[in-house]
C-alpha cells in the first residue's frame, strides 16, 4: 500500500485508479471460472 503514493491522499487516489478501468465481460467470465 505504501509503494501506492508519497501521502495518503495520493495512496488513496491510486488505490481508486486501480479499479477505474471496466473490465470486459469476457475477462469477468474468464476470472469466475477459476474460481
Amino acid at each position: 500500500m505504501l509503494a501506492l503514493g508519497h501521502d495518503p491522499a495520493d495512496r488513496a487516489a491510486a488505490y481508486r485508479a486501480l479499479f477505474a478501468e471496466v473490465l470486459m465481460d469476457e475477462v469477468v467470465a474468464e476470472i469466475r471460472a477459476y474460481l
